[in-house]
Formats: structure tokens, C-alpha cells, sequence
């Protein structure tokens, strides 16, 4: 196909082979030619339209230094170039097009200095990216995601503006006894908004935080976000023990009892306290792997006198393969004999508790005929922790505390409870995962009110858990430092302006819009929000 364009120097443009015009001469401006094109191809975006102005304006100048860039092209290229640095280099070089260079990307980098603790500048970045996102007023209402990270020990030499520092020594709180130890984990807490917002905050180099440097941490995090207009609802924590403990710091008594809400004195608003869904899911499945009569087996799980052994879950696996079609056709051997990696991923824990697991085990239990009341109790606990799975993995809002689904987590609250009251603890779940259980029913169904009816927003299930930061953990490991090894204190901090530009913003899991291809790219630069928006 051959468009003419007469009247800008009888220049001719074809798609497939394109003639070398580099000597000829044309009279047309930049703006006509640009107008031309709109009128010949009128389906160009405006993203298409911004890439070939600046090729028309940059492949003009000799000069590198005199390159000048729109920030829609500085945005889209750092989120290329810190997701794959070779393939930007690659391109760089093959003079397709022309772009910026890697020096004027990592100026725009690293305009924002990563550091321990909390930074100023982070969080003004993180409010200029939410006003250019056009966020909701809602959507500055959301929770905190924390967790830590394993990293190598090691103590890094870091030179900037003329200043020398040793980078690596555990900065959660000054320690006065003299402690030299270096840090061998990072403390990170991830913002995750209503609707979708996302972004890493503050993290401390640590050697395992315990529950009042969590909470001296905590609450510093919390007083940042308020002055800067994002408000926190909830937390999203693991069940280890340390944050057990800090948890346990803000009651008077069972949290449970007071709906895992404590005071904010920031706000007006409580701050709820929430176990992750996804570690509740693998404590359930491991306790499932300690049940039976043998001597290696810490429990026997007991329902109403129906034992609960894991040698079930293999007999109706054993079952289901010697059929043609499978019933359960995503079960496998990592889900019945997990080792040590399979015992880490969530999807393979949730597998053997859900609505197929739960279906296998209702046929099987049938085609034992009179025998088949043994499976009872297994049937009666995937009837719960496929509801839970169910309901966590939903996209569907809760608008009103009418929804069905506040009623099932209560009525699944209850039969645990009942549950706890009527066997001995050799035959119950851990304590932990009991009161993980606990923590997440009560707290959801808090923060379900609070949003609902106090704030009238509306709260999605499936937003809250911590895979925020598990994908923030991954990315730090895999993308950008290979996933054989975890980095040091140095690496992890520079790496984050990284994630930070690279990832959208915007969660996947979001239903927010995404109007255009820049949408979802990576956060724009710290440097061009501060000219576009004023603080």
C-alpha cells in the first residue's frame, strides 16, 4: 500500500520496503507531517502518535545532549528497561528507533534515593502517582501488606554526592547495646488500596524483627500515610509468631474479642487486624499432613468421632487416576506428596481444599458404600474450607452487610468454634492455625462493616491477602536478581525504584480502568510528577 503526500515534498511513504530518505530534503514541519498522518491513518492512538513525534524530533538532532523526551516516552521506557535491561540495550542498539539512553533512564531512576525506614520522598511520589492515576476518593482507602524476606549477610560500601556510608547493619531500631550484627532479613510494608493502588512504602533491614520494633515501625508507617491523605483499614500479616505477638500488643485480652479492631489515633477510623488467607490455607493443609495413626503423625484430627487423616486425600486421589476423566483433574503427586518447594506454593495447598477436592471426596465416599461414613468428617471440613477458598478468591464486591457471603464466614467461624469446644487438642489443629482462623473470620467480617456501613465503599475478598508483597519478594528474586539466590541489603534497595517503575501501579486483581496502552505501564518518574503536580 503507497500513500503520497504531495504537498510535503513529495515525499511517499510505504509500508514494507522504505526507501532511505536520510539526504532528502522536505519542507514539512514536524506538526504537518503529523497532521498528514492523522488524516491518512485516523485509528493511530495517541500513544502511536507521541512515539513517531519524538522520532520525528529526536532523529533530527546530532547532538545525544540535546535529545528532549515527553514523559509519556520517559514513563514507557523505564518501565521497559528496568523489566529487561538487555532487551532495551538491544534495541538501543539495533537503531529501530531512537530512544533514551540508559544513563538519562537511570538519572530518572534513581532521582528518589532508597533508603531504611521511612522516606519522605517516597510517599510524595506515591500521592503525585495516585493524582495522576485520577484515583477514587475511595481508592486512598485501603490496608498495609508486611512480611519479611530472607537476605544474604553482607555489609556494602555506598558512595553518593561525595559521601561515604556502610549499608547492611539491621536499622529497624537503633540498638544501644552495641550490636554489630549485620542484617539477614528486610521488613517490608506494601500499601494495597481498594481499588487496586499499590505501592512499596518503607523497609528495615533487620535480623527478624520482633513485635515492638514491628510496632514502633507500624505505627510511625500509619502516622505518614494519614498526613498524606491514604487512610489504612486493615493489616495484612502471616501468622508467624513474632506477629502473633505484635498483634496481641493492641488488646486487652483475646482480639478476637474486640473484632481485631484496635484504636487508630490517627483517624477516626479503626485499623483491623487480618491473618493472610493463603498462609491460613497451607497451615490447614500441613495439619492435614501431620494426621494419622502412625508414629511419625503429631495429630489425629477427630470431627464428631470421624478421625481426619491424610491417607484419605491419597485413597481418593489412588481412586480418581484410575478413571479415564478425571474428577479432580488438577490434582497430582506435588499435591499428595509435596516436598519441601511444594510445601511454599499456595495454589497447591488451596487444591486439595477446594470445591473439586470436596467433590472428589463426596463420589468417593459414595463408591465406598457402607464403609463410607469414615470420610465423613473429611467431607464436613472441605464443606468449610472450600466456602473460605470460594469467597477469598471472588472479584465480586461486598456492597452491604446483607451479602450471603458474611453470613457463610460467620456460620464457618461458628463450626470451628463448636469444633474447639468439643474435642481434646491431640485431636484439633494446631493452636495457631485455630487462631489464624480466628483472626481472619472475625476481622474480615469487621472490616466488611466498617467499609460498607461507616465509609459506604465497597470491599472486594479478593484483594485481601499479602500476595502483594509475595510478588514484590518474587520480583526481587527472580527478575532482578536471579531466583537461585536471594541479594544483599545494597541490591534489594536499589532494585526497588526498579519494581516500583516497572510494575503498573495498579493491580491485576483491580477492576480499575485501563484506558490506554501507558495505563499499565510502571509508576511515572519522581521527577516529571513533581513538575505536573504541585504538593
Amino acid at each position: 500500500m503507497e500513500v503520497e503526500l504531495s504537498d510535503v515534498g513529495q515525499v511517499n511513504i510505504f509500508l514494507g520496503d522504505v526507501p532511505n530518505y536520510e539526504n532528502e530534503q522536505t519542507n514539512a514541519s514536524q506538526s504537518d507531517v503529523i497532521s498528514i498522518l492523522m488524516e491518512k491513518a485516523p485509528y493511530l492512538s495517541s500513544s502511536q502518535l507521541k512515539l513517531i513525534q519524538a522520532q520525528l524530533q529526536n532523529s533530527s538532532v546530532n547532538d545525544k545532549h540535546s535529545r528532549r523526551w515527553d514523559s509519556d516516552i520517559i514513563q514507557l521506557t523505564l518501565s521497559l528497561w528496568t523489566r529487561s535491561p538487555k532487551t532495551y540495550e538491544q534495541l538501543l542498539k539495533s537503531g529501530c528507533l531512537v530512544l533514551p539512553s540508559i544513563s538519562t533512564l537511570s538519572r530518572y531512576k534513581n532521582v528518589v534515593e532508597q533508603h531504611a525506614g521511612t522516606n519522605n520522598d517516597v510517599f510524595k511520589w506515591m500521592y503525585m502517582e495516585a493524582c495522576s492515576r485520577n484515583l477514587p476518593k475511595h481508592g486512598y482507602y485501603g490496608g498495609l501488606v508486611l512480611d519479611e524476606m530472607s537476605i544474604q549477610e553482607d555489609l556494602q560500601i555506598v558512595k553518593k554526592g561525595g559521601q561515604i556510608k556502610l549499608v547492611g547493619f539491621p536499622d529497624i531500631v537503633k540498638s544501644s547495646n552495641g550490636d554489630t550484627s549485620f542484617a539477614n532479613h528486610v521488613l517490608q510494608y506494601v500499601f494495597h488500596g481498594f481499588t487496586g493502588f499499590r505501592f512499596p512504602i518503607a523497609h528495615f533491614p533487620t535480623t527478624q524483627a520482633n513485635a515492638p520494633q514491628l510496632y514502633s515501625s507500624f505505627w510511625d508507617i500509619i502516622s505518614s500515610l494519614e498526613s498524606w491523605g491514604f487512610h489504612v483499614l486493615y493489616v495484612s500479616i502471616d501468622g508467624a509468631s513474632t506477629n502473633r505477638s505484635f498483634i496481641k500488643l493492641h488488646f486487652d485480652g483475646s482480639p478476637g474479642q474486640f473484632d481485631m479492631a484496635t484504636h487508630n489515633p490517627f483517624s477516626d477510623n479503626p485499623v483491623i487486624f487480618l491473618a493472610d488467607p493463603s498462609h491460613l490455607f497451607k497451615k490447614i493443609r500441613n495439619n492435614l499432613l501431620k494426621s494419622g495413626p502412625e508414629k511419625w503423625h503429631s495429630r489425629e484430627l477427630t470431627i464428631n468421632g470421624h478421625p481426619i487423616v491424610w491417607k484419605m486425600w491419597i485413597d481418593s486421589y489412588e481412586w480418581d487416576k484410575q478413571h479415564g476423566l478425571s474428577i479432580h483433574h488438577k490434582l497430582g503427586n506435588d499435591h499428595i506428596h509435596p516436598n519441601k518447594a511444594d510445601l511454599m506454593r499456595n495454589h497447591l495447598a488451596e487444591e486439595v481444599l477446594d470445591s473439586n477436592m470436596l467433590s472428589l471426596m463426596r463420589l468417593y465416599k459414595q463408591n465406598l458404600g457402607h464403609g463410607s461414613s469414615v470420610l465423613e468428617g473429611a467431607v464436613d471440613l472441605l464443606e468449610q474450607t472450600s466456602t473460605l477458598i470460594s469467597i477469598f478468591h471472588d472479584r465480586r464486591p461486598i456492597r452491604d452487610l446483607t451479602d450471603i457471603r458474611l453470613h457463610q464466614l460467620r456460620t464457618i467461624l461458628q463450626w470451628f468454634r463448636k469444633w474447639e469446644e468439643s474435642e481434646t487438642r491431640q485431636h484439633l489443629m494446631s493452636w495457631e492455625t485455630r487462631e489464624d482462623v480466628e483472626f481472619l473470620l472475625s476481622g474480615f467480617c469487621k472490616l466488611a462493616h466498617v467499609a460498607t456501613q461507616d465509609l459506604k465503599i465497597t470491599l472486594t475478598p479478593l484483594y485481601i491477602n499479602s500476595d502483594i508483597v509475595e510478588n514484590h519478594f518474587s520480583q526481587q528474586r527472580g527478575l532482578y536478581h536471579g531466583s537461585g539466590a536471594n541479594p544483599n541489603y545494597n541490591q534489594y534497595r536499589t532494585a526497588t525504584n526498579s519494581i516500583i517503575l516497572g510494575q503498573s501501579t495498579i493491580s491485576n486483581k483491580s477492576n480499575a480502568s485501563r484506558r490506554n496502552t501507558l495505563q499499565s505501564t510502571g509508576a511515572m518518574p519522581f521527577s516529571h510528577l513533581c513538575k505536573k503536580i504541585k504538593v
